[in-house]
Formats: C-alpha cells, structure tokens, sequence
C-alpha cells in the first residue's frame, strides 16, 4: 500500500514537472539517501563530541536538506528544465499511517 501511494504521489509531482517544462533525471529514495548521510556520519563518530553537530551541518548541506531532529520518511525528485543548466531538486514526503520517524 505504501509503496502504491508513494508511486501516486511520485507521478502527480512529475506531471507537474513536465507541465512546467522539466524532466525529471532521478529519484532518490529514503534508503538511498540514508545509506549516503548515515555512512558520512558514521565516520564523524571519531570526532570530539562537540564537533559533531558541525560535521551533521555539513552532510545535510551536501545533500539539500536542514538538520532539524525529526526523521522523516522522504524522496528527492531531481529534475531539470529544457535548456536549464542546473538541476532543481523537490522533497516528497508521505507519511502514513504505518510510519515510524524513529528506528525502533
């Protein structure tokens, strides 16, 4: 059902896209995105405990998002306009009832 509603949601912001002249070139899932921030923060661990919260900033920077402390469950759509040079990037988010933010 999730995965279901997260395609749903996936194809009315890429219809959107296209209507405002874009294509989209990728879709990054929550695992994906995850793997990627957790295996930079994973390093960090080495670091002196007040360093850390730099190195959150960085990572989340590097990758488009803020450090607020509450998980979400979220895509990014990468797209770009015809004759546009740099890439747009949107969130997606569904959350559901299933959902848990934090890892139990």
């Amino acid at each position: 059902m999730h995965d279901a509603a997260l395609y749903r949601m996936y194809e009315a912001e890429a219809a959107h896209i296209r209507n405002r002249g874009g294509t989209v070139r990728r879709v990054v899932l929550d695992y994906e995105l995850k793997a990627s921030i957790y295996a930079a923060l994973a390093k960090a661990r080495v670091l002196p405990r007040v360093d850390y919260p730099k190195v959150q900033r960085e990572v989340a920077q590097a990758h488009g998002l803020q450090v607020t402390g509450a998980a979400s469950c979220c895509q990014t759509c990468e797209w770009i306009r015809h004759g546009g040079s740099a890439p747009t990037k949107v969130d997606l988010e569904l959350a559901t009832y299933h959902y848990h933010g934090a890892t139990r």
